[in-house]
């Protein structure tokens, strides 16, 4: 898990990330909102700003191989009712970005 951390609820945001069993995603995220001073996990939001992130954490992470050039991810924002995943999904998104040589030949964790 990788997240910003803090202590106030604009640092306090988790994305779980992990590869879509999905025909139509390459990876499904779940959004938590983790509360500042007691001990509550709201799943039912959504953060632009840590959607963005979704894409590029999957290429870094090794979730989607990366190909010299343009490189689309397509990630579904699971839908969490009551405390269970659902296999619908609230949202999906398609993140676009340019893969440069000297990317690939970093090493990968």
């Amino acid at each position: 898990m990788d997240g910003v951390g803090g202590a106030t609820s604009t640092t306090s945001k988790v994305a779980v990330v992990a590869k879509s069993k999905r025909p139509d995603a390459d990876v499904d995220y779940t959004f938590a909102q983790v509360a500042v001073g007691s001990r509550k996990v709201d799943f039912s939001g959504n953060c632009g700003n840590i959607a963005s992130g979704v894409g590029p954490f999957a290429l870094d992470e090794g979730l989607v191989s990366a190909k010299l050039g343009q490189k689309e991810v397509t990630a579904t924002q699971k839908a969490i009712a009551h405390g269970i995943a659902n296999e619908s999904y609230r949202s999906k998104f398609v993140f676009s970005t340019r893969i440069q040589r000297d990317y690939l030949s970093k090493p990968f964790k």
